[in-house]
């Protein structure tokens, strides 16, 4: 029986029926610790294929790449049906993470308003969160300084997507 990853809208899941050594536990995953490869033969010409650069680095690699782009860390889980990885998605989709950012509640609207539409506008920014054109620019202009949204066209035609995203 082998593992499975299951990919949601806000999070991936990867299981896999083996179980962590006895001697290493869930709290060193996150801190430098022994590697304990299942198969050490596997495990020395994966190594020198290049396929892995270290034994017991990976996880703590994992949680720092989390760290570096803004993103909940994962969660590992061990117990008798096997190991469990949740990696989020997003940080984007996650009020929690957005406030963690400094955005305040109707930035966190129009920001989750764009990763489901793809772009927003002035006024519909102004229809999620009442409040006047200059206030709904500045705000705007404030998620486009902190590098989440890029602002599109000119004048009356002006509309924002997420950085990264194709207009």
């Amino acid at each position: 029986m082998g593992g499975s990853a299951r990919v949601y809208q806000d999070k991936v899941v990867v299981t896999n029926p083996g179980e962590l050594p006895e001697r290493l536990h869930v709290a060193d995953l996150s801190r430098d610790h022994p590697s304990m490869p299942r198969n050490p033969r596997l495990a020395t010409a994966a190594y020198q294929l290049g396929l892995i650069e270290n034994w017991g680095t990976g996880t703590v690699r994992v949680l720092e790449a989390c760290h570096q782009q803004g993103l909940q860390p994962p969660i590992f889980e061990s117990g008798p049906s096997g190991f469990k990885v949740t990696l989020f998605r997003d940080k984007l989709t996650s009020a929690d993470s957005l406030r963690a950012r400094g955005l305040s509640e109707s930035q966190i609207a129009g920001v989750q308003f764009v990763v489901r539409e793809g772009r927003i506008t002035n006024k519909q920014y102004r229809e999620l969160s009442p409040m006047s054109d200059e206030a709904a620019r500045r705000e705007l202009n404030e998620l486009v300084e902190k590098g989440l949204l890029r602002r599109e066209g000119s004048g009356r035609s002006v509309f924002y997507i997420i950085v990264g995203a194709t207009s």
